[in-house]
């Protein structure tokens, strides 16, 4: 068994090994955007508390398919302003908090060519207004960040 290391080059905030986002309580960075936005799925849900199919419902199930294909065109409709970029190791994760759009990978041995470095000031300035809105701190400018993710 080998260990894989990816780049990854973004445009965002840079966040210390323990950060602790808003989302950090919920299954996901899209559920917590879900849930800010009161989202409610329309369609019935398959699952239970605990997140095991309801009695009689497998995967195969077509109400299965029309709850997770509703909430995904929701989040179609209504996009994260941000991408959360996890770098380091899955034992010691940190975070970027960057403007969507601007993660470039380059996967083990899959050099990539990056020809363009430039984010537009709107763009900027959502990732900005994102942070405050839900009181993200950070300690720094936003900044272009090359960083690395350990995989085994």
């Amino acid at each position: 068994m080998g260990i894989d290391v990816d780049a990854i080059l973004c445009y965002g905030f840079s966040f210390e090994e323990g950060f602790e986002f808003p989302w950090d309580r919920e299954d996901s960075i899209e559920e917590w955007w879900r849930k800010v936005n009161k989202y409610v799925n329309p369609h019935w849900c398959p699952f239970d508390k605990h997140g095991e199919y309801m009695p009689g419902v497998n995967s195969k199930d077509p109400r299965v398919d029309r709850y997770f294909g509703h909430a995904h065109l929701w989040m179609k409709e209504h996009p994260l302003p941000v991408e959360l970029v996890w770098h380091c190791s899955g034992d010691q994760p940190m975070h970027i908090l960057a403007v969507s759009g601007t993660i470039r990978r380059a996967y083990w041995g899959q050099p990539e060519r990056v020809d363009n470095l430039t984010v537009e000031l709107h763009s900027i300035q959502s990732l900005i207004d994102f942070c405050h809105k839900y009181e993200i701190k950070t300690t720094t400018e936003p900044a272009w960040w090359l960083c690395s993710k350990f995989s085994q």
